[in-house]
């Protein structure tokens, strides 16, 4: 909206339009000497603008949580999305703090004449969109003094204050809470009755806050279950709301998901990039799901977070978008026979296609990170320098674009190039996903990266190129601009909540798929999908596909609750055999890791000072809310990628691979026929140098490890983890019950192959025994704290390794991308064998784990997923 209009003149837009097909509704920037108003499809005589150029009223009818806004100093922007939900004093919060993000410094009054919003003589103004709904009955519930003490949620007067960044003047937002909601159903309003909201408005209201039609989330069950889908999702996690997001892409099909978790679009233990892990074991963001005591492990029981919230595991991971090596997506096609393009160029346009890629500033291309910089912000603002003060002023005005001033100052400073290329080989730049680097490293990222470059491992400042050995700069899924994650919901969900052929329910577990009496040729076709909702069961239609985004974990269950599976397996607990599949549940593979805790020095930067220094703490809380940047929009930055040649001798790898050779054979008969494949690719790969078999990941502060599960006060630390890449166990996830909510049986059978073990034993002792004392790093270490240091021997790091094992979480591969003959569970195209219209499309489908973190691939999955169900149908 760049138009050059003049107060008074007046601009309506249809707002389901707006927010459904303009190109221009990703990003308005307002013009100061503009006012604009946003209506339903209807135009609303509003009060006449104030005087001056500097008055703005920009009024929005739906959700723009996905919305970028760039709103110039002495705009308004008022954002109502939230308000059109559920009509809580939350929700309403959320709007608050949203706008509170964009750094104004509003005044916002909320006001609403509830006594007159529940006037029963307004029922007589509620529009009968259906004869089938009797609205005049329904406003008798919702006035009663039962439902209003129960149901409805109103808003009361509230003041909301916000303190000033930059001592600019105060805005009154006035707030009227006019579409009252009973048990899920909205009540419009005709035009009359928003031309009498309109006459309401109070003279001084600088914004006005309305309502728009309930768009995507969906509150009612009953509601849901009635709309006729063409497609029902099963998830609404990092794929999921991927490949629901696309094919609502098409005005002509509707598109419904089912998730369990609730949306939570302001939450600071999602949103706030340091909170990463915050919300692992917490109920309301995680399913909390665990194996049975595993052997190898003298019993232990290891946990595996998985995100039970709009958005999924996206949402509680610990950001890490990066991609693996292009060889193993070779060994994807292989096992496919060159079937569906699953190799690495088939691939990456869809990896592009994900994200918004931003490069790492200058400054921090490794293999020195400028640590100078990471508080440079708040430097300036306790600089006494003349210059800092408007270096300050503008770093809040350039906040809600895309300048960032240290840029600017590395410019003027030292020449540096801050202009990046808006398109490359490898990376998307429009893509809703955001990945981007980080702005603060710790004291300990650029030792440990010169250690690693002396021992051999280079810089890689390519690793997106499908060559990922070496050390490198991580991108995260963070938006670097906002200082937020970048998850699947605002990603996918958020900018797309406009659409009426979109629609959500949230709090909702599926529980069975439902299959027609009849096959067509020979195929199962799914009808419907079972989900329950506090107690009470549902059904959802699908006209077209089902599609199956619950997870690693949910994904076979829900497959086998619905008779899809093996029968020795379902049959037992009284499911009928709808389609005999014994891949189902099987081929589970992990990344298994072993983390080392060190104490570093005093005197050093890390994660812990935000623990150890109050102070230092409440200075970074105070930078984050004022600039989104600083320690807390950290994450972890540095992972290096490596063959075994990097660490081990030839005569070492030599013996190991013969050992897993005589094991290999000696139980080839046992093996399915996938996993003998596997194996092939598997061992091809150990001399395979540009094929990464380990991970290290260093983490600049305190994370519990086998035996020290809590820090030590005024103590820093610094983890180093090994994680095995291609382990050669598997594992199975099967149902013990027919209860749909019993939890399924996760068993990954870790170091049931004697080659896994023997990896992670000598990356262990590398770690301990030449990287950590290796200088510049090693100047660092102040003693080696789990294992202690009395830990020397073999026996000694096993039996740590015992105790100390964790996932990566990073599961995958329960419903293989394989043939059937082989034990696979979803062909090419992944449709479920023996299925017509069930698909797959989450990490089940990894045929073979990956040298990478599993969320940017899955990403990839979901957006090729997409392009596959459209042209078929």
């Amino acid at each position: 909206m760049d138009a050059e209009l003049q107060a008074p003149t007046r601009t309506t837009f249809d707002a389901g339009r707006l927010d459904e097909s303009d190109e221009e509704s990703e990003e308005f920037e307002l013009n100061p000497s503009v006012n604009v108003e946003v209506t339903m499809d209807y135009d609303i005589n509003f009060p006449p603008p104030k005087p001056g150029p500097e008055w703005t009223r920009f009024i929005c009818i739906g959700d723009t949580h996905g919305t970028r806004f760039r709103v110039p100093p002495g705009d308004v922007l008022l954002h109502a999305g939230d308000l059109t939900r559920k009509g809580k004093i939350s929700e309403l919060r959320s709007t608050i703090d949203w706008l509170a993000s964009l750094r104004h410094p509003y005044k916002i009054v909320i006001a609403g004449n509830h006594d007159r919003a529940l006037d029963p003589s307004m029922s007589s103004r509620i529009s009968e969109p259906s004869p089938e709904l009797d609205y005049a009955a329904a406003f008798g519930l919702m006035t009663s003094p039962e439902t209003r003490a129960s149901n409805i949620h109103y808003l009361n007067c509230e003041i909301f204050e916000i303190p000033s960044v930059d001592g600019r003047r105060s805005w009154t937002v006035y707030g009227s809470p006019w579409t009252p909601w009973f048990r899920g159903l909205s009540f419009n309003y005709k035009e009359t009755m928003a031309q009498e909201i309109a006459d309401n408005i109070p003279a001084d209201a600088d914004v006005v806050m309305t309502h728009g039609p309930p768009y995507g989330i969906v509150t009612s069950p009953d509601d849901f279950a009635a709309t006729p889908f063409d497609v029902v999702v099963v998830g609404g996690g990092t794929a999921g709301l991927t490949v629901a997001a696309r094919l609502a892409e098409n005005a002509n099909w509707k598109v419904g998901v089912i998730e369990a978790g609730q949306y939570k679009p302001t939450d600071a233990l999602i949103n706030v990039p340091k909170n990463f892990g915050a919300a692992v074991g917490n109920a309301n963001y995680d399913w909390i799901y665990a194996t049975v005591p595993q052997t190898n492990l003298n019993g232990k029981v290891v946990r595996h977070p998985r995100g039970k919230v709009l958005g999924g595991s996206s949402a509680i991971n610990f950001e890490m978008f990066n991609r693996p090596a292009q060889g193993e997506f070779s060994g994807w096609s292989a096992l496919n026979l060159g079937l569906g393009s699953w190799s690495w160029s088939g691939l990456l346009p869809y990896y592009k296609k994900s994200e918004t890629y931003k490069p790492p500033r200058p400054q921090d291309v490794f293999p020195l990170a400028s640590t100078s910089r990471r508080r440079a912000f708040q430097r300036r603002q306790n600089s006494t320098d003349v210059a800092d003060a408007f270096y300050t002023a503008a770093d809040t005005a350039l906040g809600p674009t895309a300048i960032n001033v240290d840029d600017l100052l590395a410019a003027a400073d030292d020449g540096s190039d801050t202009v990046s290329k808006r398109d490359d080989l490898y990376h998307g730049f429009t893509g809703p996903v955001h990945a981007s680097h980080n702005e603060w490293y710790s004291d300990l990222a650029n030792p440990y990266i010169l250690t690693m470059n002396s021992l051999g491992f280079a810089t890689n400042n390519n690793p997106d190129s499908g060559n990922n050995i070496g050390i490198y700069n991580c991108p995260a899924s963070v938006d670097r601009d906002a200082g937020v994650r970048s998850y699947a919901a605002p990603a996918y969900y958020a900018p797309n909540a406009a659409k009426t052929n979109f629609l959500v329910l949230t709090g909702a577990q599926a529980t069975k798929i439902n299959w027609k009496s009849t096959n067509d040729n020979g195929l199962a076709v799914a009808e419907s999908v079972s989900f329950v909702v506090n107690g009470t069961s549902y059904t959802a239609q699908a006209a077209k596909e089902v599609i199956l985004s619950g997870g690693v974990f949910n994904t076979p269950q829900l497959l086998e609750l619905s008779g899809v599976g093996n029968p020795s397996i379902i049959n037992p607990l009284g499911i009928t055999t709808k389609i005999n599949l014994p891949g189902v549940g099987e081929n589970l593979q992990d990344h298994a890791m072993i983390p080392l805790s060190f104490t570093i020095k005093s005197g050093y930067h890390t994660w812990d000072e935000l623990r150890n220094n109050a102070t230092f703490a409440a200075e970074a809380a105070a930078q984050y809310a004022a600039t989104k940047n600083g320690i807390l929009a950290s994450n972890i930055g540095v992972l290096s990628f490596f063959p075994l040649q990097s660490f081990l001798s030839t005569p070492k790898i030599l013996s190991i691979i013969s050992t897993l050779v005589s094991n290999l054979i000696s139980s080839t008969s046992s093996m399915s026929y996938l996993q003998i494949a596997q194996s092939v690719l598997q061992l091809a790969w150990l001399s395979n140098p540009s094929i990464p078999q380990v991970e290290v990941v260093m983490i600049p502060g305190f994370n519990p490890t086998g035996t020290v599960t809590a820090p030590s006060a005024g103590t820093n630390y610094m983890i180093l983890s090994a994680a095995l890449q291609h382990p050669f166990s598997r594992g199975t996830v099967h149902i013990s019950s027919s209860d749909p909510l019993t939890k399924p049986v996760i068993d990954p059978k870790y170091l049931s192959n004697a080659f896994d073990k023997t990896v992670l034993l000598e990356a262990v002792k590398y770690i301990r025994n030449t990287l950590a004392t290796t200088a510049p790093i090693s100047n660092f270490i102040n003693t080696f704290n789990d294992p202690p240091a009395s830990s020397t021997t073999d026996a000694d790091y096993e039996a740590y390794m015992k105790v100390a094992l964790e996932s990566l979480k990073h599961p995958v591969g329960t419903a293989a991308l394989a043939p059937q003959e082989l034990g696979g569970v979803v062909s090419p195209q992944l449709l479920v064998y023996g299925s017509k219209n069930v698909r797959v499309i989450d990490a089940s489908v990894f045929p073979m784990h990956i040298s990478a973190h599993a969320q940017s691939t899955t990403y990839a999955i979901g957006e090729k997923a997409a392009d596959i169900i459209k042209g078929i149908w």
